[in-house]
């Protein structure tokens, strides 16, 4: 039997076919694997009938554990946005870009301006991103920070 094998960190949510086990609404399905065991040895509730397939323990978006098991049947992958899979791969979103090194800003699905920081932590509400070539600095909504332009504000005052 061929598994799916999903990864510490990966957003997945229960199946349509298993969401009435448990107490969950459709709106709030989406979780992350925060660990995995294929034996007894790895996890005290494991059924060695499974036969090595994976039992995941979850979290929410918020962090805090799911509170059940689920075998890997159960869930179904939750495909991530382009922005999700570069922090998987990277480990983090740049702040700027490469090459150049001009600054990058990114646009949350309420059309808010994050930082690389803000917009890792919400990955999931970023719906696109671009470099800040000109203009005033854009301030991060999440954190206050100033993002500025790569060739400065052609209106600002001069001194």
């Amino acid at each position: 039997m061929e598994f799916k094998n999903f990864k510490i960190g990966q957003k997945v949510m229960i199946g349509a076919d298993y969401v009435d086990n448990y107490e969950v609404n459709e709106y709030a399905n989406t979780f992350y694997v925060n660990y995995v065991s294929t034996s007894t040895a790895d996890h005290p509730g494991y059924d060695e009938a499974m036969e090595g397939m994976p039992l995941y323990d979850l979290k929410d978006e918020d962090g805090i554990d799911f509170g059940s098991s689920l075998y890997e049947y159960e869930l179904e992958e939750l495909p991530m946005n382009k922005f999700e899979v570069e922090i998987m791969e990277k480990g983090f979103l740049p702040a700027v870009s490469f090459p150049g090194s001009y600054p990058i800003f990114y646009i949350g699905h309420d059309s808010s301006i994050s930082c690389a920081k803000c917009a890792e932590e919400h990955a999931s509400e970023i719906v696109e991103h671009g470099v800040h070539w000109e203009g005033a600095p854009l301030t991060c909504e999440g954190c206050g920070m100033e993002i500025e332009s790569a060739y400065g504000d052609p209106d600002a005052d001069e001194e």
